[in-house]
């Protein structure tokens, strides 16, 4: 069971897995898990934004273990041992929690005695705890960043920021800074008559002041040629928005806008329609830019622009297309 509730402006918004399924084992390996871990003194599921984390530990009934029940638990962080992280109610408090995800599980010994040199353990608790991290730097400064991995070549441009400014939290977003660009404007052609056509890629950054290290490719649909809102909010997430549920997320428009393209062409006795939104295939450059290079150069931009705000690399990466410490403000 996954348990997930949005914060409220900079507090803390944790993500917990409890587990009663256990990744990559088979059905007939899964382990007993006959208790329940928590963590009692978090008003909100989603992150936590310090190092350490108060758990619980009851059974199948929410009662506390006995004594005797605890006396054969122990418990790991991240697979290192926590030794008398449990007090006799079945509390505890673990330190130590790394940026990114955080694995805590429990074991029970099967032996008469846990402190036998050959006692067996067995899994039968676990529960993953994101921890947040905050900005580093201010979010109006990544206007003035240098050396961006997409430079201009030739008649091309490279990285131009356009809009770097901190939102504040809404109803349905937290407060995140949102990053605009476009990247290797240049003249091409476009229409069956190879008009001069002004081209770029568009792209948006959105990372929120409470990012749990985790970093989400936001795709388009069909032919693109428009800058969606980089809120993670897509028909394969039910429009629930990962920007609120602590990712970083990029968007980009393909390298084109529809808009900008020559109109619609109507059919005639010797042609076909030409719809306006398959206006850049004339241009080769263009083509490949919808079909793969917008979206590396925009990885790549956004990889760039979360590094100096957070100090820190993404630990994990999605891609959904359709074909910093909590409380701590941006300074």
């Amino acid at each position: 069971m996954v348990v997930v509730t949005k914060a409220r402006g900079l507090g803390a918004a944790v993500m917990l897995s409890v587990g009663t399924l256990w990744p990559f084992l088979s059905q007939a390996d899964q382990p007993d898990i006959r208790y329940t871990i928590t963590t009692p003194d978090t008003s909100a599921v989603g992150y936590v934004a310090t190092s350490s984390l108060s758990i619980k530990v009851t059974g199948p009934s929410g009662e506390a273990p006995s004594n005797e029940a605890i006396r054969h638990l122990k418990v790991t962080l991240n697979g290192l041992d926590e030794p008398n992280a449990l007090s006799q109610d079945g509390s505890g408090v673990l330190s130590g929690l790394k940026v990114g995800s955080n694995t805590i599980l429990l074991f029970e010994s099967k032996n008469s005695s846990p402190f036998e040199r050959t006692a067996s353990w067995e899994p039968v608790g676990r529960l993953v705890v994101e921890r947040a991290t905050g900005p580093a730097v201010s979010c109006a400064s990544l206007a003035h960043l240098v050396n961006f991995p997409i430079e201009s070549t030739g008649s091309e441009g490279g990285t131009t920021i356009t809009l770097a400014q901190l939102n504040p939290a809404t109803a349905t977003l937290p407060e995140h800074c949102q990053i605009q660009g476009v990247l290797r404007s240049r003249t091409g052609i476009a229409g069956p008559s190879a008009t001069p056509q002004q081209y770029q890629t568009k792209f948006e950054v959105r990372l929120p002041t409470v990012w749990n290290g985790r970093y989400m490719f936001q795709g388009g649909g069909g032919t693109e040629g428009s800058l969606p809102a980089a809120t993670g909010a897509q028909t394969g997430t039910a429009s629930f928005p990962e920007l609120s549920n602590g990712w970083a997320v990029a968007s980009q428009d393909g390298g084109h806008q529809t808009s900008q393209l020559p109109p619609t062409t109507p059919k005639t006795a010797t042609s076909p329609s030409i719809l306006q939104v398959n206006m850049f295939y004339p241009d080769a450059q263009a083509v490949k830019d919808w079909g793969y290079n917008a979206i590396d150069m925009t990885t790549q931009t956004a990889k760039y622009l979360i590094e100096p705000i957070t100090g820190a690399r993404q630990t994990a990466l999605i891609s959904l297309a359709a074909r910093r410490a909590a409380g701590r403000p941006w300074r």
